[in-house]
């Protein structure tokens, strides 16, 4: 079998040298036309896609400002464009030339009279080359290479070279260039921007008509604060001035600036993270970028106070393990406090300030921020009894101190007195500084500060002006109470002459503790500390001198705890007028008259209040309810009872005093004291008993849907009954003042008989002598 290496030397040398020559020989003078006008049209291409990445950098930066990232990718980007269109359009094209194929297709489709027989010819020659003519016969070959090549003698193969394109793209890259030469050559400074800012990548700014700054001076603003973003024109009259904001999850776009005249202004109200703003304006470039971090201001996240109060309170300090949380302190004057406080971060410095400043206030509008920032910047001490905070020094972020919490003393006037009451509330706050940072809202704590309040005693037996005669003993029952305790207490006395006015100095007697209650009151001396105790004792009316016509004036003072020892205020001064055992029976009997006058009253209520029952049961006695009249004559009587019951009760009392005066001023015999006794346990026992009963008897018919006759009957008989029974109270009391009062005329009449008697002896005495 022949190999492909005897193939070819089987063919003829003449078809081998003459016929590919000749067609090769023009076809290489068309390639080589035709690699010149790629090399050409390659470089066209790449200027025009220079020109035009050149256009777009500059219209895109122009417009819309890029920032130095967005330059940097549009750089690249064009960067890349135009090294793989320096590739593709000129590399390529000069180191790819047309092959042969290509070049015959290109002829025969300028001459297609041909007919296929160039790429034929082309074809055949490239077989017998490599040995692959087979079948085909030389005389077939030769014929087709000789008729082609007697065809290609007669062609001008220079239109197949020729690129109808190549002249207008050459015109329109002039145009290109010699525009963008003119736009830069007369607007050398936008060339020299465009240049910097895109090749460079420096931030030099575009020529606008509106041209606007930003003021950004601060670069951190505290957790909480407020961040105000200026805006001033600079040139132009922009319609709209917008600010983008971008959060770190989130960004708010084109809200318009507030404006005002030439300034444009937006505030961020309580900033609580970390941010980027940007500002546009309408004709002018948008402004870079601007950063804004938050920072956290130093605060007091935790404060434990220890309470060391002072002696007068007998109270024990706050226990070390156990302090005071709560911000609201309320103290006796003179507590001491002692504090520790812990801040969020290392602290630089510190004051207490007081952020409601004693005998002054505010100014408008200054907030306890301005007081603590204006506490620093005078350099001054606390305007109260307290030292600055100390930084522990092992840990910054504690601070320990104490204050005393004593009330303040006002500025005073020019008469020398106070302007006004102290405030005794105080309002403390703790101003920080760290890392230059001061607090925007100290934490504040109040104390309240108790003055010790001076004891107060009232004198409550007798509590008022009383009758006594010489052989009185007159008991005195005060109370005194006081916020710590009472140490003391006395009544002070003198005694005001009848006769002359004249009073003698004050003597003092002790009251002593009453312990105790009911039958088995007793008196003790004093225990110190008592907050509300009851104290007792006795004045001898003629033990210490005083006579008919006199007046002893007496009132009660006590002491309390507190170091000054303060003394209560004078209490209500009380008197006893001391009269003779006569004119105080005299005096009792005239009470004893005006009871019962008030029994007189008593009964005629009595008398109403049984009427309005006794109408209720006629008119109801064939009836199975009350009608709504009826029920309200029961409302009236049952009211009329509830105050019969009252006026019973003050008659009771009354009789009490009277039989007391009767025994303490030792007038009267036990027959009198025995009768004042059984009077007073009879209107005792109707206002207490009886006439209750019967109110509560009317009250049950009233309520009741049906009506009990014989509980009604019974009701208006009780009712009977007490109006009986004050009758007979005020008989008895009118019989027994008529009989005191034909007693009373005889003792009188007896007096004078012995007292004309006396002189009578005492004259005769005198005749003898």
């Amino acid at each position: 079998m022949a190999t492909a290496t005897d193939t070819k030397s089987r063919i003829d040398p003449i078809l081998l040298d003459s016929v590919p020559r000749s067609v090769r020989q023009r076809i290489g003078s068309i390639r080589a036309r035709i690699s010149r006008q790629a090399l050409l049209l390659g470089l066209i291409r790449f200027i025009l896609t220079l020109a035009t990445a050149v256009v777009l950098s500059f219209a895109l930066d122009n417009v819309l400002d890029l920032p130095r990232a967005a330059r940097v990718i549009v750089s690249g980007a064009a960067a890349a464009l135009l090294a793989v269109a320096f590739f593709k359009f000129v590399v390529w094209g000069w180191t790819h030339p047309a092959d042969d194929d290509s070049i015959a297709l290109s002829i025969e489709s300028a001459y297609p009279e041909l007919q296929d027989r160039l790429i034929s010819a082309i074809q055949l020659e490239r077989e017998l080359r490599d040995g692959d003519a087979g079948w085909n016969s030389r005389d077939m070959i030769r014929a087709v290479i000789g008729e082609v090549e007697s065809k290609l003698a007669n062609l001008d193969l220079g239109r197949v070279a020729r690129r109808e394109r190549l002249p207008r793209l050459s015109l329109l890259t002039l145009m290109v260039v010699a525009a963008l030469v003119v736009f830069f050559g007369t607007n050398p400074v936008l060339a020299d921007i465009w240049f910097k800012r895109n090749v460079l990548f420096l931030e030099k700014p575009w020529p606008r008509d509106v041209e606007i700054q930003v003021i950004h001076e601060a670069r951190t603003v505290v957790l909480g604060d407020s961040f105000t973003v200026n805006v001033e024109v600079l040139r132009g009259e922009p319609s709209r001035v917008t600010i983008d904001t971008f959060f770190a999850d989130r960004n708010d776009r084109d809200h318009d600036m507030i404006q005002q005249g030439n300034t444009y202004r937006w505030t961020y109200q309580n900033v609580t993270e970390s941010f980027e703003y940007q500002v546009h304006a309408k004709g002018a470039a948008p402004s870079q970028r601007f950063s804004v971090e938050v920072v956290v201001p130093p605060r007091i996240e935790d404060v434990e106070f220890y309470l060391e109060f002072p002696g007068y309170t007998q109270r024990p300090p706050t226990p070390e393990d156990d302090p005071v949380k709560h911000t609201a302190l309320r103290v006796p004057a003179g507590t001491r406090i002692r504090y520790r406080a812990v801040a969020n971060r290392p602290i630089e410095d510190a004051r207490l300030v007081e952020v409601s400043p004693t005998g002054g206030r505010r100014e408008r509008g200054e907030t306890e921020a301005d007081l603590v920032a204006k506490a620093f910047a005078s350099e001054v001490g606390t305007p109260f009894d307290a030292a600055h905070p100390a930084i522990a020094a092992d840990d910054p972020r504690v601070l320990v101190g104490e204050l005393l919490a004593a009330i303040p003393a006002l500025p005073a006037e020019d008469d020398g007195k106070a302007r006004a009451r102290p405030n005794r509330t105080r309002r403390i706050a703790f101003g920080l500084v760290a890392d230059g940072i001061m607090t925007r809202r100290p934490t504040v704590f109040e104390v309240r500060v108790d003055p010790d309040r001076q004891p107060s005693i009232d004198v409550i037996e007798p509590g008022r002006a009383k009758d006594v005669t010489p052989a009185a003993r007159v008991r005195i029952t005060a109370r005194a109470t006081d916020d710590y305790g009472i140490v003391a207490a006395e009544i002070g006395y003198v005694i005001r002459s009848g006769e002359t006015g004249e009073e003698t100095e004050e003597t003092t007697i002790v009251l002593q503790e009453l312990a105790g209650e009911g039958e088995r009151e007793t008196v003790r001396d004093l225990v110190a500390g008592g907050r509300d105790i009851r104290l007792r004792t006795s004045i001898d009316v003629g033990g210490i001198g005083a006579k008919p016509g006199d007046r002893v004036i007496y009132t009660a003072r006590a002491r309390d705890q507190y170091p000054d020892a303060r003394e209560a205020p004078q209490a209500r001064t009380y008197e006893l007028r001391v009269v003779s055992p006569e004119e105080l029976l005299r005096i009792l009997q005239e009470r004893l008259l005006r009871l019962r006058s008030e029994l007189r009253a008593i009964e005629k209520l009595q008398e109403r209040a049984r009427d309005l029952g006794l109408g209720v049961a006629r008119s109801s006695a064939a009836k199975s309810a009350l009608e709504r009249d009826e029920r309200k004559k029961l409302y009236e009587s049952e009211i009329i009872e509830r105050k019969v019951s009252t006026r019973l009760g003050l008659v009771a009392n009354e009789l009490d005093l009277i039989a007391e005066e009767r025994r303490q001023n030792k007038v009267g015999d036990e027959e009198e004291a025995r009768w004042h006794d059984e009077l007073r346990d009879i209107a005792r026992g109707l206002s207490e008993n009886d006439v209750p009963e019967a109110a509560r008897s009317l009250e049950g018919l009233r309520k009741a849907e049906a009506l009990d006759t014989l509980v009604m009957r019974q009701t208006v008989e009780r009712q009977d009954e007490i109006l009986t029974a004050i009758q007979n109270l005020a008989s008895r009391i009118n019989r027994w003042g008529d009989y005191t009062e034909m007693i009373q005329r005889i003792r009188t009449l007896i007096g004078d008989q012995e007292e004309i008697h006396e002189r009578t002896k005492k004259k005769v005495r005198d005749g003898h002598k």
